[in-house]
């Protein structure tokens, strides 16, 4: 007998993810100087990252706060009203929740390797928790960060979420969600 095949399709449906389809972020424009005589414009798209729990809002905004102490980022807002939650870490050099900082953020490239751990990082993570239906919610999360070098210049750069992070984050409150 060949199973081959009705075998594969029921792996790959047990399988499943619990995440839903990365909505599209916003795109953003930023021009670089590159000589005085000389400007490139930089068009870099910011993902947000959408995930689908079975579990009521509720619960969800108490397993996503659970989690946010674990990692140890400081709350900036939070509007349990809205459903929005806004992390921030400012000035961080070196590591990010245990990590390298360019396993999180991708800063470029400069003469002692990333930006990303040398340079002082300012990283925001924006959170909106919403109720799809009664044991159904939606946490759309985006990460943006900027860099600036830790000698003479003020000059910041943008950076790009990896992913890292917004995947540590998910498998958290999934943790968190677990009776």
């Amino acid at each position: 007998m060949r199973f081959g095949p009705l075998v594969c399709l029921t792996v790959l449906a047990a399988c499943g993810s619990n995440e839903a389809p990365e909505s599209p972020g916003v795109t953003k424009q930023t021009r670089v100087t590159v000589t005085p005589q000389q400007t490139v414009d930089l068009t870099r798209q910011q993902t947000i990252y959408a995930v689908d729990f079975m579990a009521p809002r509720k619960r969800v905004w108490n397993a996503v706060m659970a989690s946010q102490t674990a990692l140890g980022i400081p709350a900036a807002k939070i509007d349990d009203g809205t459903g929005t939650l806004v992390f921030l870490l400012q000035d961080r050099t070196g590591k990010v929740v245990g990590r390298p900082a360019s396993a999180i953020v991708d800063c470029g490239m400069g003469a002692a390797g990333p930006r990303a751990d040398s340079y002082r990082l300012t990283i925001r993570i924006s959170q909106k928790i919403e109720s799809l239906a009664e044991n159904h919610t939606r946490i759309s999360t985006l990460v943006e960060a900027w860099a600036r070098s830790p000698g003479l210049s003020m000059d910041r750069i943008e950076c790009s979420s990896i992913g890292t992070l917004e995947r540590h984050m998910v498998g958290l409150i999934s943790a968190n969600l677990q009776p």
